[in-house]
């Protein structure tokens, strides 16, 4: 631990919760997985921006440029995934 940390502080480490048994993907994933080379993942989960859009517009140059597909999750960042090019899945957030 740190030394500059309070004493009554710790590091708990990671937090991993029961698998849900009952999820299924979002529609319309399991085919974009099966369409195409294995795609990176890109998530905001609770970050949110000034400016989704112009995130929104660097991350897909991003992907783009390096040539490969991408699931982007949005998560709070506020990113509307309305026109996303065909090697980009959109998301809210995925979870199981």
């Amino acid at each position: 631990m740190p030394r500059d940390w309070p004493r009554e502080a710790a590091i708990c480490g990671y937090w991993f919760t029961a698998p849900d048994s009952a999820w299924t993907p979002p529609p319309g994933l399991v085919d974009f997985l099966a369409s195409g080379p294995r795609p990176i993942y890109v998530g905001f989960g609770s970050m949110v921006g000034a400016n989704p859009e112009q995130t929104l517009r660097t991350v897909l140059g991003a992907v783009r440029r390096a040539g490969v597909r991408a699931i982007v999750a949005s998560g709070w960042g506020g990113m509307h995934h309305s026109d996303v090019p065909d090697f980009v899945f959109p998301v809210e957030s995925i979870s199981s």
